[in-house]
């Protein structure tokens, strides 16, 4: 018990460091407004890559008249 005890304190130690660097870089990024649009934008377009790779098929038939 006290070797976990011990380790457990330093496993939150670590956790909480790394927890708030994203999260205080996620800050600035949204005060920047250009680097939050930067990374949202990847984001964004990761997920409409897989949204539109389902009606990919689709897509390309609806393309084709609208092109």
């Amino acid at each position: 018990t006290r070797t976990v005890s011990a380790p457990a304190a330093e496993a939150p130690a670590v956790v909480e460091p790394e927890a708030v660097k994203p999260v205080a870089a996620a800050e600035p990024v949204q005060d920047d407004e250009t680097p939050a649009e930067e990374p949202a934008a990847p984001r964004r377009r990761r997920r409409a890559t897989r949204t539109v790779s389902t009606p990919a098929a689709e897509a390309p038939a609806v393309g084709e008249p609208e092109a």
